[in-house]
Order: structure tokens, then C-alpha cells, then sequence
């Protein structure tokens, strides 16, 4: 896919968000331009290269654009930066825009529900699509710049502002859904486990928990992860906040801790500053999953690969995940 798929959800460690315009890397046509300007700052040292043959970043975010081109792109300072505020939420939701086939899995997901709550409902992309379907729709997300922005893109979804490692809602839903990398933005074991018992106490009997993720199976077997880091690919180009931005990607990838830490760089076209964020991810791997699960009260009932619902196997670029109370299946 074109465009990465982490994102940051609800109950998930804070994003962070810097704001720091990165030095330039002129043309031959715009070196005149930069030293009229003053001397630039020194050039920042590559990225450290990845080690071992599989490509790990390219399973988990999928392909790029292209790579940076020095020629044609500023590339992202390697400076210490100011201090962190908060990743625009306007420009999240433009870049993380979820993959292709997953609100209509959802939607399928949910055909026989009449209730459905989302952990982690973001700017409403999801929910949204639900509610139009005739579904009553409750979301749930820690930031509320998103929640403000759900509001006016799904205007029949009840809102909640609220952490999905800890929240009690008083009342139980026929799904509960966590979509795109939701649960990998839980960075330790036991917000992990925190979450999905509160997941599983908002289940009705019969009820169904759903969810996805990236597939880490290969990548994880297969290369080696010791503070591996990938150079700063071109993942989009977005419209936000009155200007046209470039996205660049990078991530940095701790296998023993099964952390990738995704780091978004936001160029402006207009001039002003860009826009640093780092999304830290956790990932689950598939035959960790059962166990997992019944720890918390519930039982896997199927573990899918794709949107249109193939069975996983190692090959899967997708972790889809439906479990149910363990209760409902004694």
C-alpha cells in the first residue's frame, strides 16, 4: 500500500509531535537563493543502514513512493529539536487514512450487530461508515483533537472521551472493534491485556471482538532488529491546514522488544516549519495470540490475512483477528 499504516490510538502511549524546519538540500538552480540567505547547517549524517536481508520495513509499512532524493527534497534534520507539542490532528488524519478494504471488512464484520463500539475511533473513519449503515455506533479515543474532528465527520456516532485500557461505559455492544494497528500502540504487556479486558467486558454474550493489525511473522523470524533503522522514504502527499504537505517515513525496529517506532516528517509547501511526529508501535505476533486472548476472557474463533477474509499463513501482509467471551462458547 502507498500510504503507512501505523497509526495512534485511543489508551495509546502520547504521539509526539516536533516542530522544526529541516535544512535544505538546494537544486544547483536554488544555491544562489540559500547562501543569500546565510551559511546552511551542516549536513546531516545518513541513517544507520539495516542489517540482515529481509526487508522488515517494507512488510510492516508497505512500499514508499520512492526514497528521499537529496536533489529534489529537504531532507529531515538530525538536530536536537524543540520541545514536543502535539501531532496536529488535522494532519494526522490526512496521512493515516487506514488500508484499502477495511471499513467494508468492517462493515461485513458488523452486518448481523445492532450495537458496535470502537476503541480508538480516531477522526470517525470507520465509525462513520457504521452509523451510515443503521448501526448504533459509540467511539472511543484518548485525544480529543481527533474526537473533534469525528464529530463533524460522523455526526450519528456517540462520542467518548476516554483511555481504552480504562474506561466503563456501563453497558455492552454486540462488536467491539479495534481497527488499524490499534492495539500495537500499546507499548507494554499489561496495556495490552488492560485493554482487551475492558474489551471484553463491554462484550455481550455471543458477542464479537475484532480487530487488526500489520503481519509481523516474517520480518520478525526472518531478519535481525537490533536498533535496526531504515532511511526516509516518501510515503504521501496530503492537503491539510491550508497547504500541501510531503510526508517522509522512517522507522527504527527493536525485534527483542517487538517495537518499531514509525517517524513521520511533514514538509510544507508554503514555507513554514515542518512537522515531526514518532508513532511508537508494539506488535503482536499471530502465535501469541490465543494465549493472549484467554487470558483475558476470551476465545480466538478465527485469525484472517486479508479483507476479503483468506485464512492467515506466514505469507499474510494483515493480522485480522475475531475473538469471543469465553463464556459465551462453554
Amino acid at each position: 500500500m502507498a500510504s503507512p499504516t501505523t497509526r495512534r490510538a485511543a489508551g495509546s502511549e502520547a504521539r509526539t509531535a516536533s516542530s522544526d524546519r529541516p535544512p535544505p538540500e538546494p537544486s544547483e538552480t536554488a544555491a544562489a537563493s540559500e547562501a543569500a540567505e546565510g551559511p546552511a547547517r551542516a549536513e546531516a549524517p545518513e541513517p544507520r543502514p539495516l542489517r540482515g536481508a529481509f526487508d522488515w520495513r517494507s512488510q510492516a509499512f508497505g512500499p514508499r513512493l520512492r526514497d528521499v532524493s537529496p536533489e529534489t527534497h529537504r531532507r529531515p534534520s538530525r538536530a536536537p529539536r524543540p520541545a514536543c507539542t502535539e501531532y496536529p490532528a488535522a494532519l494526522y488524519a490526512a496521512v493515516h487514512t487506514g488500508n484499502p478494504g477495511d471499513v467494508d471488512f468492517y462493515r461485513r464484520a458488523c452486518a448481523a450487530a445492532e450495537s458496535v463500539l470502537e476503541l480508538g475511533v480516531g477522526a470517525g473513519r470507520v465509525a462513520q461508515a457504521l452509523a451510515a449503515d443503521g448501526l448504533e455506533v459509540v467511539g472511543l479515543d484518548r485525544d480529543g483533537g481527533l474526537l473533534e474532528l469525528a464529530r463533524c465527520n460522523a455526526p450519528g456516532v456517540e462520542l467518548v472521551h476516554a483511555d481504552m485500557r480504562d474506561f466503563d461505559l456501563g453497558r455492552r455492544f454486540d462488536r467491539v472493534l479495534i481497527p488499524y494497528n490499534g492495539l500495537y500502540c500499546l507499548l507494554r504487556p499489561e496495556d495490552l491485556r488492560d485493554c482487551l479486558r475492558c474489551a471484553r467486558a463491554h462484550l455481550k454474550d455471543g458477542g464479537l471482538l475484532v480487530f487488526d493489525g500489520y503481519s509481523a511473522e516474517l520480518f520478525h523470524a526472518e531478519a535481525e532488529g537490533d536498533g535496526s533503522e531504515d532511511a526516509p522514504g516518501l510515503v504521501r502527499t496530503v492537503d491539510a491546514l491550508g497547504t500541501s504537505w510531503d510526508v517522509f517515513e522512517h522507522s527504527r525496529w527493536d525485534r527483542a522488544e517487538q517495537r518499531i517506532d514509525a517517524v513521520y516528517t511533514h514538509v510544507p509547501r508554503d514555507g513554514r516549519p515542518a512537522v515531526s511526529a514518532t508513532i511508537p508501535q508494539r506488535y503482536v505476533l499471530a502465535d501469541e495470540l490465543e494465549a493472549l486472548l484467554a487470558s483475558c476472557g476470551l476465545d480466538l474463533v478465527v485469525l484472517h490475512g486479508s479483507w476479503d477474509q483468506e485464512a492467515f499463513d506466514l505469507d499474510s501482509r494483515l493480522l485480522i483477528a475475531t475473538a469471543t467471551p469465553r463464556t459465551a462458547r462453554a
